[in-house]
């Protein structure tokens, strides 16, 4: 069996994450996902591209394979096919990437990665993905407000190579910011590279699912999450960490392991620390990857080993090798951690030490190795980071000679403290011990004439000798606690001096080499913006480099038209940007750098010019405007170049452009009547301008300027308006995709019909909407095409559709088709004729005319909803008056589940059908045979059209050389009025010689409304084949079964199916209970060769009872016989599900 899964990066403009590799798992995550053989090969189409060219798309592309493939730990072939003309998603191998402007997915998705796989190895068999060209704009080189198509390519080879999106998320602790987020990270913005650099978890997780020999150099751990000693956690986030940034991640329970295991692979060697968190509350969910809904999250995040304070986490020194037992079990070592403890070493209580002198303590903790201290002497403390189980020295040197007391208080990491008692002691006479003031080392100078200065303390009067470029320039004598300066002329730029002193108890002191620069050259500028003579907007950025051979840090003032306007701290080297609001008018800037020693520079002026006006705007909208259908061309100029954005009837503003001072373009309207449009435009500088109009639509279908109200022929088809039941053409209907209408299978609706006929409206070749309408019926009906307008607003999660402005025949209703995309089992059905727009449903469907309905073929409330027969992605709803659907989650213990009849009542027919007739109780009729007609995949259907009026019991012939069908006759639970669709098939998907059990005559359809469906218990049909046909296929009377397709199992069921009569037409009757797609099936006959001796056999048993065996049979003859039974069976099964189509596509990336 195979499956469709589609996977997706999402613009959302936030701040990405850090994240480890998740590989795409199957549902019961017992294996991933993987391409079955290698290399990889894919085609690349170059023409659907409008912002790159095609030698940009091949680089841009190209580079993002090179990435994956250069792995150095992975061993990824893949192989360029060449370019191909295909532009489409879909199961035939060819793995094809391309852009397209015709977008049916959301409009927030940036790209889509189709992949189709078997769901029980994960083999991939097809991979496809597609750039949306219609929302987004794309560059090759990074460009702000664009996608970079290397970035956004890069990650969804990611997908295309069987990689999920990564399971971290943008808080802390797990994440780090935006400098290094992995490229599988689920989220991009525009003007975004970064999406082209792996990461250590994207490296690790294309070399987990394709390792080369390089492999072995990498560590693996293996552990597991679990809540307590029995019981594992599925789906927690294990992250690796390097200090404090997460380095690779993965989730327990993936890849066929259970009870909380987990394995992550790929490791650089290293030192790591361990942690799991529940993935949910930090910018990424279970939501973002693939089938991980059951996932557990009501857990604490941990450390390895049993720790909440990543800081008592073990260090792990990974390399080439395995790790086990890394596990996590809730319950924390850390949650009952005792205080440290601390003992003074010295000085002693009592004791006199000599200054400089040395405090020592001991501190031990049965967790940290290193621990924060503070050491008080008197009212000075100083803070050190105290190694535990080990003596520890503070040294203080300029300790004046008294009294002091003196203890130390230590904080462990879980805000445990323990403070000593204080001891005493007295400080005594020190030796000589002499300080270099100035210059200070490492500092700068603009005096040529440097003065040196140094001070001196001790108990013991000195001698001092100065030292500068390492020439002795000075010997000077001190008495105690003395200060010197020497003048000194200096010659070079990098300079370096010190002291060396000694006293006369014949202690020594040195300063230590002092370095400083004499520094008499002035800081550079250079301007960048505004550049001199632009235009600028009323948000204006100062631009400007400032670099000097010695400074870190320059001092910087703006001067803007001779005034200054704020000052900045500049980093050497660096842009630096200073923001300001100005009104409108001309303006000069400057700016003057100063540095550390106070040399300056100005830069020069410029001059630029602020503008502060938005756009004018002009248009074509008028007072009154009149269309053919529900939209109508706007177009706008503006003065400035820009972006021009429109919104129509409050519904939300749209962009109509953004780099442009002109634009034409269509907007859809949802009815006919008053309207108000607002249009905005912004310039270059973001100054922005507004205007509006309120107008009235009018319809006029031929589109001949003179509205339909002023014409009694509005469409030209020579039919009076008065009697006309249908005005207007497919042209005329306002709605998505390639928009059809049929009546009686034919696209020429400008012609007299008559009777009761279906008109069947199309979108893309998949029917929409089913219309009945009694063109017989002397009535002022008419269905005005102008006035309809259909809305697909099917999405990743949910199907859904809106058909607004189709106004129904009395007594009559229609049905409705909408795609299934999620797993709701059901729809919202919202039947108003206020619904002009999906989010007019409200959320809990609960809202006036809303009505939640299970799509089990049960009528509720009058409407029922099926999965159709013809189209297996869609659910048919029926007994509509108006449409606004939403697929919906409906819980079955609350849902309406009554036999009420539908809104919907049928009238009699003035059918002009060749063949109709009276079933057993009278009344019924059947409508006229229709021509073929082309719908979507290449389906081609015939139709009758049968109505049946308050009957229980009722059959009635109908014209066989439509759809193979003679009679067809019911048996109600209870009187019935509706009508019945009786459809010729001649392509279905389901009918291949794998699926179907036999060969195949004809298929039919037989498509009931909601009452028929309820109310039904029988149905008989007759039909007829032809001997000729079965004696070419060596099929005798008798060979000849009914099948009726089961669209819930996807399965072909029999039903009980006799001959009636013989002849050139073997004429058979077949009953069944439900209604749908029928295949008249010959079923090839089995031979099986019998022996023609009877078997005997004689069983002895042990107790003496003798028992006697049946001429003929044999016992375990019947055991082999059951199992061979049973085998064929589960052989069949597994041919069905093996052989059955792909499920619906669902979203997750």
């Amino acid at each position: 069996m195979r499956r469709v899964v589609v996977l997706l990066v999402v613009l959302v403009l936030v701040a990405p994450s850090l994240s480890g590799y998740v590989l795409i798992n199957l549902d019961n995550r017992n294996t991933h996902w993987k391409w079955p053989t290698w290399p990889v090969t894919f085609w690349l189409n170059m023409d659907g591209s409008g912002d790159l060219n095609s030698s940009e798309v091949n680089r841009t592309i190209q580079a993002g394979f090179d990435r994956w493939k250069n792995v150095s730990t992975a061993n990824i072939t893949i192989t360029f096919l060449g370019n191909t003309s295909n532009a489409t998603t879909g199961n035939d191998g060819s793995n094809i990437i391309y852009f397209t402007e015709s977008w049916s997915g959301s409009a927030g998705t940036i790209a889509v990665t189709t992949i189709t796989y078997n769901t029980i190895t994960g083999n991939i068999v097809d991979a496809d993905i597609a750039f949306n060209e219609e929302n987004f704009q794309f560059s090759g080189s990074g460009e702000s407000g664009k996608m970079d198509v290397e970035s956004i390519g890069t990650h969804e080879i990611g997908h295309f190579l069987a990689l999920d999106h990564s399971n971290l998320g943008v808080t802390a602790p797990w994440g780090r910011g935006s400098t290094s987020v992995p490229t599988m990270y689920p989220f991009g913005s525009t003007g975004q590279v970064h999406l082209r650099t792996l990461e250590h978890d994207d490296l690790a997780g294309i070399s987990a699912l394709k390792p080369n020999s390089s492999f072995s150099t990498l560590g693996t751990i293996l552990g597991k999450v679990k809540r307590n000693v029995t019981d594992g956690i599925l789906g927690g986030s294990v992250i690796l960490f390097n200090g404090t940034t997460p380095v690779v991640g993965t989730l327990s329970e993936a890849d066929a392991f259970t009870n909380g295991s987990y394995n992550m692979t790929g490791i650089p060697p290293g030192n790591y620390t361990v942690g799991v968190t529940p993935l949910s509350g930090n910018g990424v969910s279970n939501s973002n990857l693939n089938d991980w809904s059951d996932l557990e999250t009501d857990f604490s995040k941990e450390y390895h080993v049993s720790f909440r304070e990543r800081l008592y986490a073990k260090v792990l020194e990974i390399g080439g090798n395995l790790t086990e037992n890394v596990d996590f079990v809730q319950g924390f070592t850390d949650d009952n951690n005792s205080a440290p403890s601390v003992v003074l070493v010295g000085p002693a209580n009592g004791s006199s030490p000599e200054v400089p002198l040395n405090l020592t303590f001991n501190v031990t903790d049965d967790l940290q190795s290193v621990i924060d201290c503070n050491v008080s002497v008197n009212d000075t403390v100083v803070n050190v980071s105290a190694t535990v189980n080990a003596t520890n020295n503070v040294t203080l040197y300029n300790l004046s000679l008294s009294s002091y007391n003196w203890n130390v208080s230590c904080l462990d990491y879980s805000e445990n403290r323990t403070s000593t008692g204080s001891a005493s002691f007295t400080a005594l006479n020190t030796s000589v011990s002499v300080v270099a003031n100035h210059p200070q080392n490492n500092s700068n100078s603009s005096v040529n004439l440097t003065e040196f200065n140094y001070s001196l303390s001790g108990s013991y009067n000195a001698t001092c000798g100065l030292y500068v470029n390492g020439v002795f320039f000075i010997n000077r004598s001190h008495g105690v606690n003395a200060t010197f300066t020497y003048s000194v002329n200096l010659t070079r730029r990098v300079n370096n001096w010190s002291v060396n002193c000694s006293d006369t108890n014949g202690n020594e002191s040195g300063s230590g080499v002092m370095f400083f620069v004499y520094d008499n050259v002035s800081p550079s500028l250079t301007q960048s913006l505004p550049a001199n003579g632009s235009v600028q907007g009323t948000s204006v950025s100062f631009v400007f480099l400032g670099t000097d051979e010695y400074a870190t840090k320059l001092n910087c003032s703006l001067n803007l038209s001779g005034v200054d306007n704020g000052s900045v701290l500049a980093t050497n080297s660096s842009n630096v940007t200073m923001g300001r609001t100005l009104s409108e008018g001309s303006y000069n800037w400057s700016v003057e750098c100063k540095d550390s020693v106070n040399n300056s520079n100005r830069s020069d002026s410029y001059s630029f010019t602020v503008d502060g006006s938005g756009p004018d705007i002009s248009h074509n909208l008028l007072a009154n405007m009149t269309s053919s259908n529900l939209s109508i061309l706007l177009q706008v100029n503006t003065t400035e170049n820009g972006s021009i954005i429109y919104d129509v009837n409050s519904e939300g503003n749209s962009t109509a452009c953004t780099v442009c001072n002109t634009t034409s373009f269509r907007i859809n309207l949802k009815r006919l009547g008053n309207h108000s449009v607002y249009m905005y435009a912004n310039d270059t500088y973001n100054n922005m301008n507004t205007t509006n109009r309120n107008f009235t639509l009018m319809l006029d279908t031929d589109g001949d300027g003179n509205p339909d109200v002023n014409e009694t022929d509005a469409d030209n088809d020579s039919i009076l308006d008065t009697v006309d039941k249908i005005i207007g053409s497919s042209f005329n209907v306002n709605g998505p995709g390639s928009v059809g209408v049929r009546i009686n299978g034919s696209t020429n609706v400008s012609q007299n019909f008559s009777g009761l006929q279906s008109v069947n409206i199309t979108s893309g070749g998949v029917t929409v909407v089913d219309v009945p309408i009694n063109f017989s019926a002397s009535d002022n009906y008419s269905l005005k095409l102008g006035q309809l307008f259909i809305s697909n607003a099917s999405n990743s999660t949910h199907g859904s559709v809106l058909v607004s402005g189709l106004e129904l025949q009395s007594g009559r209703s229609k049905s409705v088709l909408v795609t299934k995309v999620g797993t709701q089992n059901g729809v919202c059905v919202a039947d108003r004729e206020n619904i002009t727009n999906l989010s007019n449903i409200s959320s809990g469907c609960s809202e006036t005319n809303e009505t939640q309905v299970v799509c089990n073929g049960t009528a509720q409330s009058g409407y029922t909803c099926t999965n159709d027969s013809l189209f297996s992605n869609f659910y048919r709803v029926s007994g509509l008056l108006h449409s606004g659907l939403l697929q919906f989650s409906v819980s079955t213990s609350s849902s309406t589940s009554s036999s009420s009849s539908s809104s919907s009542s049928s009238s009699s027919s003035s059918s002009s059908s060749s063949s109709s007739g009276g079933g057993s109780s009278g009344g019924g009729g059947g409508l006229g045979s229709s021509s073929t007609s082309s719908t979507g995949g290449g389906t081609v259907v015939e139709y009758e059209l049968v109505e049946i009026e308050d009957e229980i019991n009722f059959s009635v012939e109908l014209n066989a050389s439509i759809h193979g069908v003679d009679r067809v006759g019911f048996e109600f639970s209870e009187k019935v009025s509706s009508s019945v669709l009786v459809k010729k098939v001649n392509d279905f998907p389901y009918r291949s010689k794998s699926v179907i059990p036999g060969e195949s005559y004809v298929l039919f359809q037989i498509l009931p409304d909601s009452e028929v469906v309820d109310s039904l218990k029988l149905v008989t049909i007759g039909f007829g084949v032809e001997k000729s046909w079965l004696d070419s296929q060596g099929l005798g009377e008798k060979d000849i079964v009914l099948y009726l397709w089961d669209a819930e199992e996807k399965v072909w069921k029999a039903t009980s199916t006799s001959p009636v009569s013989s002849g050139d037409v073997v004429v058979y009757e077949a009953v069944s209970s439900e209604v749908g797609v029928f295949s008249v099936v010959g079923v090839v006959p089995v031979v099986v060769e019998t022996p023609t001796d009877d078997v005997y056999e004689t069983v002895s048993f042990d107790e003496g009872v003798e028992e006697v065996v049946e001429s003929g049979f044999n016992y375990w003859l019947l055991v082999l016989a059951v199992v061979v039974l049973l085998g064929i069976a589960v052989f069949g099964w597994w041919e069905g599900k093996t052989h059955s189509p792909p499920d619906e596509e669902r979203p997750k990336f």
